[in-house]
């Protein structure tokens, strides 16, 4: 029998960890928002492009651990976005705060993550993935302000 390996190398193919692939991967990650797993998904929106899905942007909130009081913001890339090093970012907005929303933002395969404290504060959030080909920008979130804790 041919070990799995050797036929992904024997194909040129390179593997990646499926938990690469997850929002609780990213979540939990040490690059991401660096939780212990323990959170809430608040809302979600699409990241699109003239009607094409890059990806999804998701808020967050962390009510426990030594996170607590936390949001975070994820972008995850998804469709021809998935993989591929291109621009993506996640912003969460902070009300009240006289700096710029958190952002976090280069060239990623698989997601850019955001988070900051905002216990008391009503939050925003964004999420932009650019297409790896045309190089057209999807953007989602949600710019009002809501849950406010």
């Amino acid at each position: 029998m041919i070990a799995l390996s050797a036929v992904v190398l024997a194909l040129g193919l390179t593997s990646v960890p499926a938990a690469a692939h997850t929002l609780h991967s990213a979540v939990t990650s040490s690059v991401g928002c660096g939780w212990d797993g323990d959170y809430e998904v608040l809302e979600h929106s699409d990241v699109t492009a003239f009607g094409e899905r890059l990806g999804r942007v998701y808020l967050l909130w962390n009510d426990a651990g030594t996170r607590s009081g936390h949001n975070c913001v994820v972008t995850r890339k998804f469709g021809v976005a998935h993989g591929t090093a291109s621009y993506a970012s996640a912003a969460l907005g902070v009300q009240g705060r006289d700096n710029p929303p958190a952002d976090h933002d280069d060239d990623y395969g698989h997601y850019s993550a955001v988070t900051d404290w905002a216990r008391g504060h009503c939050v925003n959030y964004r999420g932009w993935v650019e297409h790896p080909e045309t190089g057209a920008m999807g953007i989602g979130g949600d710019q009002s302000w809501q849950y406010c804790s």
